[in-house]
């Protein structure tokens, strides 16, 4: 989260990097695809530090209807090719939905929460109506450039 390379040291169940920046476990990787050198990922972002994006998912295969105030949206698989960094040609790893499309993220309560706002905008409060726009988008990844493919980390 601080964008800076350091180094991780645990103390209990909290990670806190060498900066003095707390670090969370965020996702699990799925199945591997040995051919392609890829992992899938599957996330939720579930912390109050997230803010806006607490309780968003990543590829979960997850479907939102339609609801009043709302945009229905599917959000697929979330394949990543580590082929690059496992053969420590590069840095450059790709992310794409099962389809090869951009990977998406949506937030199931932030959908939701838009039938609440839309069928009472007079009770509905500034920071629900700012929920509201935070739905789902594209996610993107990339590595730290501090990051050396050569070194094996344990």
């Amino acid at each position: 989260m601080s964008g800076q390379c350091a180094e991780i040291s645990q103390t209990g169940a909290e990670y806190v990097d060498t900066n003095g920046v707390q670090q969370y476990r965020i996702g699990v990787l799925g199945a591997t695809d040995i051919d392609n050198k890829a992992v899938t990922l599957r996330m939720i972002l579930a912390n109050p530090k997230f803010h806006k994006l607490d309780g968003a998912v990543i590829g979960l295969n997850t479907k939102i209807e339609a609801v009043e105030g709302g945009v229905g949206q599917v959000v697929g698989g979330a394949r990543a090719n580590i082929g690059n960094l496992v053969a420590a040609n590069s840095t450059r790893i790709t992310l794409s939905d099962f389809n090869g499309a951009t990977v998406k993220w949506s937030n199931i309560y932030h959908a939701q929460l838009a039938t609440y706002v839309a069928q009472n905008p007079t009770l509905a409060t500034d920071a629900d109506k700012a929920l509201v726009k935070a739905q789902g988008g594209a996610v993107s990844l990339d590595v730290a450039e501090c990051y050396n493919p050569n070194r094996v980390r344990i």
